[in-house]
């Protein structure tokens, strides 16, 4: 299960920063992240396309994400990794 989720203000400018976070064995490690200008389903689409290029390139599948209850994100990741399930 991967988590994506986004944090706000905590530098000064005001720019949505995400998060790609996976459980190992030792814990929580952050494993992709991105800045978009507008936390909407086009911005975060975009991004999530070029993760998922390199994810195919190294052959890892995800077959699950937790993420906040935001329509812009749940669009994306039906749109980016089609038959995931999200919670």
């Amino acid at each position: 299960m991967v988590l994506l989720d986004a944090t706000y203000k905590t530098s000064r400018l005001n720019l949505p920063l995400f998060f790609l976070v996976v459980k190992t064995n030792v814990g929580y490690t952050c494993v992709g992240s991105f800045i978009v200008q507008n936390e909407d389903a086009g911005s975060i689409t975009e991004a999530l396309v070029k993760i998922r290029r390199v994810l195919d390139g190294e052959g890892i599948r995800i077959n699950s994400f937790m993420i906040d209850k935001s329509a812009a994100e749940i669009k994306s990741l039906k749109t980016v990794f089609p038959g995931v399930t999200i919670i």
